[in-house]
């Protein structure tokens, strides 16, 4: 049975002989949940959450809605 490498996240380093090494690029992905998975996420915690709370809109902003959705996450 072959062992499976975890999941992991790694950056190649390089040697540099300047006196000033090159800037590093940086690559960005983003991703966002298609309509039939956005259902899927929210039949789940509409599960896991008592009296339909998940389905109420979170109507705060800045430090109030980040509370709330610490506390509902």
């Amino acid at each position: 049975m072959a062992k499976s490498r975890p999941n992991t996240l790694s950056f190649a380093t390089t040697l540099s002989l300047s006196r000033f090494p090159e800037s590093a690029s940086l690559t960005v992905f983003a991703t966002a949940l298609a309509e039939p998975e956005t259902e899927d996420l929210k039949m789940f915690v509409n599960s896991r959450l008592p009296s339909g709370f998940a389905t109420q809109t979170v109507t705060g902003i800045g430090r109030r809605k980040c509370a709330i959705a610490c506390v509902v996450l």
